[in-house]
């Protein structure tokens, strides 16, 4: 389980505002990362992420599934532990991608539980125009 929140300090003056909370594209690289490290199942604030799940900035939330978020952001993945935390912590990885945020304050906190719920998606997987192509 790994829990994002932005900073609770303020930005200077002279300051990017930008680091000092979580974006749209954080939760995305998140998101990939534990993917890409055996991940077989992901929430964020208990939204299902699915194949066809958008992530996406909407004014001063997120929208997962269009289910409109705000901080903390608590991501669930049902996975080999060791794999997902390595994964999140390779050089070059996410963990290093939000050092200038959490620098600034932005907190993340990996934790691992033995026992995690996920729910079930509850939007539709069906496409509507997508066919089956037969050369």
């Amino acid at each position: 389980m790994i829990t994002l929140d932005d900073s609770p300090r303020k930005p200077g003056p002279t300051d990017d505002p930008n680091f000092y909370i979580v974006h749209d594209i954080d939760l995305m690289a998140l998101v990939n990362e534990l993917w890409a490290s055996g991940a077989e199942a992901i929430s964020i604030n208990d939204q299902r992420v699915v194949m066809n799940t958008a992530i996406r900035c909407v004014g001063p939330t997120i929208t997962v599934n269009t289910v409109r978020l705000t901080p903390p952001y608590i991501v669930k993945a049902i996975g080999p532990s060791s794999d997902l935390e390595t994964g999140l912590r390779y050089t070059g990885g996410f963990l290093d991608s939000m050092a200038p945020n959490i620098d600034r304050g932005v907190k993340i906190k990996i934790e691992k539980v033995n026992e995690i719920k996920i729910s079930e998606f509850k939007g539709s997987l069906v496409n509507r125009y997508a066919k089956t192509y037969k050369p």
